[in-house]
């Protein structure tokens, strides 16, 4: 919970600032100002490599069932493979990460209330969804 207050104080500068640094930087080099399509291609990327992140780092703790003899499957369903469970999972955040922040940015910066708790609302609720592992049970209906 402490870590999502700290974001959200630093998701409300950040924007802004971005936009201030960026902007005086144009006028220094006598170029035009960033356009709406400018900042919405920076929070793409932002939001992307932060999704990226996160996945490298989430398969990264798989190293070590992966190299085992044998395939592991999810407990719930057993037909399910343990791994596309989580490349799925992965995936998943992956988009809502990239998503979320140009919905943040947007909302920061246009201090639209609604965006800007929207975003924390997606993230904490995908993660409860995955910790009650109500996400494999529909991965498994899909699947099967």
């Amino acid at each position: 919970m402490l870590g999502l207050i700290i974001i959200g104080i630093y998701l409300s500068c950040y924007p802004k600032r971005l936009d201030d640094v960026l902007d005086s930087f144009a006028d220094r080099i006598s170029r035009p100002r960033l356009f709406l399509t400018d900042k919405l291609q920076i929070a793409l990327a932002g939001g992307l490599s932060h999704g990226v992140a996160h996945a490298v780092f989430f398969c990264l703790s798989l190293l070590t069932p992966a190299f085992g003899p044998a395939t592991f499957y999810v407990d719930i369903c057993s037909k399910v493979p343990f791994f596309l469970v989580s490349a799925t999972i992965a995936l998943a955040f992956v988009t809502i990460h990239t998503f979320s922040m140009v919905i943040a940015f947007e909302g920061y910066a246009k201090g639209n209330k609604v965006d800007q708790v929207i975003v924390p609302v997606i993230h904490l609720s995908a993660g409860m969804l995955v910790r009650s592992q109500i996400f494999v049970l529909l991965l498994c209906m899909m699947i099967c």
